[in-house]
C-alpha cells in the first residue's frame, strides 16, 4: 500500500509530465502535409486566361479603323467618350474635301442610280472612296443626254455587298430616258450632241471597215447611234458611233459575226482616224458567252476640267455596268468602271 505523500507526489508527477508532452495541437494525420499544393495549368487554361487579363496599354484606333466602329476596350486606363460612327460619313470635309460625286441610271439596268464614282481637284475617285464622301441630302445636277432635269437632292445610300457596288435614290425624280447626275457646280452640259441618221452611208462604210479588220468577212452593218459633238471644246467635232448585232436575241450566245462596239471618228493632223473606245467581236459561235453590250448613253463634263467624257453603260444577262471614257486627241483612257454581273 502507497503511502498518502507519495501518492500525491505521483498523482503530481503525472501532471506534470501531461504538461510537458502536449502543445495544444492536434496532429495530421500520415497522408496530409502543412504546405500548399500549387495546381497544374493546363496550356488550354493559360489561353483562357490571356483571354480575359488583357493588357493595362490601350491602343487608340487609326481614323480608318473608326470607320469600321471598331468599340473601345473597357479596361483601359484612359477613359474614351463614347462614340457613333455612321457608315457614311455626312460630312464631304471630313476624308476628301471638294469632292464630287458621279451617278448614273440607264434604261434596263437598276431603278436606283449607281454611284459611277467622282472627282476632285481634276483627278478621278473610285465609288468605293467617293461614297464615304456622299450625304443623304447631297444634290445632284441630274441630264439625260439631250435634257436638263435640274438639282435634285438624294434620300439615302445603299451597299450592295454581293459586288461591293453602291446605290441612291433621288427625291423625288422619274424619268423614262438614261440620266446622268454630278454634284459639283459646274456645268456638265457643255455642248449638246447632234443625233445624225443611223442610215448615213459614210458612217455605215466607217463601221464596216472596223468590222472588216476584226474578221475578213461580209461584215453585217447594224448602227443603233450616232453623235457628233465637240468633246475638248477645240473647235473640232467628233463623231461616236455605238453598234450591236447579235444573232441570238436571249444573251446567252453569241454567232459569228456577232459584235458590240462605240467607236470614236476624230481628226487626226488632216487625216480621219476610227478609234475603238470599247467594243467585242466574235468570229465564231459560244454557247453561253453570255455577251457585254456597250450603249452610248451620255457625253459632259464629269470633272469640271472643260473637256467632256464619253459615258457608255454596259449590259449582259443578269449584269449591268458604267464605263467613263476621257478622250484627248487620239488617246482614249477608261477612267472610271463599274461593273456587276451575278
Amino acid at each position: 500500500k502507497i503511502p498518502m505523500t507519495r501518492r500525491w507526489l505521483l498523482i503530481l508527477l503525472s501532471i506534470l509530465m501531461a504538461s510537458c508532452s502536449g502543445t495544444g495541437k492536434t496532429s495530421l494525420p500520415p497522408t496530409q502535409t502543412d504546405t500548399i499544393a500549387i495546381p497544374t495549368i493546363l496550356p488550354t487554361q493559360v489561353e483562357a486566361s490571356n483571354t480575359m487579363m488583357p493588357t493595362s496599354t490601350a491602343t487608340m484606333p487609326s481614323p480608318s479603323e473608326e470607320a469600321t466602329n471598331i468599340p473601345i476596350p473597357s479596361h483601359t486606363h484612359t477613359p474614351v467618350p463614347a462614340k457613333t460612327i455612321a457608315p457614311l460619313p455626312t460630312s464631304p470635309q471630313t476624308i476628301l474635301p471638294n469632292a464630287n460625286g458621279i451617278i448614273a441610271k440607264f434604261i434596263g439596268g437598276p431603278k436606283s442610280f449607281i454611284v459611277v464614282g467622282g472627282s476632285q481637284n481634276g483627278n478621278w475617285i473610285s465609288a468605293q472612296d467617293i461614297a464615304g464622301v456622299l450625304s443623304v441630302d447631297t444634290e445632284y445636277q441630274i441630264e439625260s443626254a439631250f435634257d436638263s432635269m435640274g438639282w435634285i437632292p438624294g434620300q439615302e445610300i445603299a451597299h450592295e455587298h454581293i459586288c461591293d457596288q453602291y446605290f441612291i435614290d433621288l427625291d423625288p425624280f422619274y424619268t423614262g430616258a438614261s440620266a446622268v447626275g454630278v454634284s459639283g457646280d459646274w456645268s456638265i452640259r457643255l455642248r449638246e450632241p447632234l443625233e445624225i441618221s443611223t442610215d448615213s452611208e459614210v458612217y455605215s462604210q466607217a463601221l464596216a471597215s472596223w468590222l472588216v479588220e476584226q474578221a475578213p468577212s461580209q461584215p453585217i452593218v447594224a448602227l443603233n447611234r450616232i453623235w457628233r459633238v465637240d468633246l475638248e471644246g477645240n473647235g473640232t467635232e467628233e463623231v461616236l458611233l455605238n453598234a450591236t448585232r447579235f444573232a441570238e436575241s436571249s444573251g446567252h450566245d453569241v454567232e459569228p459575226r456577232d459584235y458590240s462596239v462605240v467607236l470614236l471618228r476624230t481628226v487626226i493632223g488632216s487625216e480621219v482616224v476610227t478609234i475603238e473606245l470599247v467594243g467585242d467581236y466574235y468570229a465564231e459561235a459560244v454557247e453561253n458567252q453570255f455577251p457585254l453590250t456597250y450603249n452610248l448613253e451620255f457625253v459632259g463634263d464629269l470633272n469640271g476640267d472643260g473637256k467632256m467624257e464619253v459615258v457608255v453603260g454596259v449590259s449582259r444577262w443578269e449584269g449591268s455596268g458604267v464605263m467613263v471614257f476621257e478622250i484627248d486627241g487620239d488617246e482614249v483612257q477608261l477612267v472610271l468602271s463599274v461593273m456587276c454581273s451575278l
